[in-house]
């Protein structure tokens, strides 16, 4: 298995991961986006550019030639980053409009939109522009040769992404009132992996041998999560019908657990390669 990712390397890896991820969370946008009914035009941004993000995803890995690859993947990423960005803006925009604004923010910040949600959509792609850098023309260097430093920059985004996860997962728990004690799990697991990562860009051992298990614990917990989100919505009257989709728990929200947990464990085999 480890020689078959080694000869993907994981630049394209990751290429591949971020296009992958786009579509759960554009199902995930675009519902939120209707259920605020589209109040402000910008909000038809992210629904109208990720499937071009998409198709760029996929172009970008039909070619063999990784610079080729690169190339074209970089712009499609880096729109991504600064429309994550603008929309995280736009969110809090959002929440201090309501009245009281952050004063009242207990009420506010739940009933807003979720502030944090956009901030994914930015750190998936500085993933994207991270996996995208130019390859270097030096005779005697691979095109893998990279591979330490998308390890370093990668570890930083993932820690970021488990601590917006962990806030998100809080945000949509808090607001369904911990009904379930497993609920609790994303929001004490999401900081602790972010920890994980930060340690093991420090060079600590304990660390860099508890990432590759956590990251994989993260995968399953996504899973199971997502299970028990469509459990919720199957045991609703109804059952998958518009309306629990549109009401009901965020079909899709868990599954950023489980795509984070893939990359810690890939971000974990490159490294115990290096």
């Amino acid at each position: 298995m480890r020689s078959a990712l080694r000869r993907v390397g994981l630049a394209r890896l990751l290429r591949l991961g971020v296009t992958l991820a786009i579509p759960p969370l554009w199902y995930e946008i675009s519902v939120l986006h209707y259920r605020g009914a589209f109040q402000s035009k910008f909000m038809w941004v992210p629904v109208l550019s990720l499937p071009a993000v998409l198709a760029g995803g996929m172009a970008s890995g039909l070619k063999k030639d990784e610079r080729r690859s690169r190339s074209i993947f970089r712009p499609f990423a880096l729109w991504m980053t600064v429309m994550g960005t603008v929309g995280s803006l736009f969110h809090l925009r959002g929440v201090a409009r309501q009245m009281s604004g952050f004063y009242n923010w207990k009420y506010n910040v739940v009933t807003g939109p979720p502030f944090p949600a956009p901030m994914q959509v930015a750190l998936l792609g500085l993933l994207g522009v991270t996996a995208s850098r130019g390859v270097s023309n030096h005779p005697f260097e691979s095109k893998h040769s990279d591979e330490p430093n998308i390890i370093r920059r990668a570890r930083w985004i993932n820690s970021l992404s488990y601590l917006f996860v962990g806030i998100e997962a809080g945000y949509y728990h808090w607001a369904g009132n911990f009904f379930n004690r497993l609920m609790f799990i994303p929001v004490l697991l999401s900081p602790f992996l972010s920890l994980i990562h930060l340690a093991s860009l420090g060079r600590s051992r304990l660390a860099q041998a508890l990432e590759l298990p956590l990251s994989v614990l993260s995968t399953c917990v996504g899973l199971v999560g997502f299970s028990f989100h469509i459990g919720n919505l199957l045991g609703r009257p109804g059952r998958l019908s518009w309306q629990n989709l549109f009401y009901g728990p965020p079909l899709t929200a868990p599954m950023q657990m489980t795509a984070l947990g893939i990359l810690g464990a890939l971000l974990a085999l490159f490294s115990e390669d290096r």
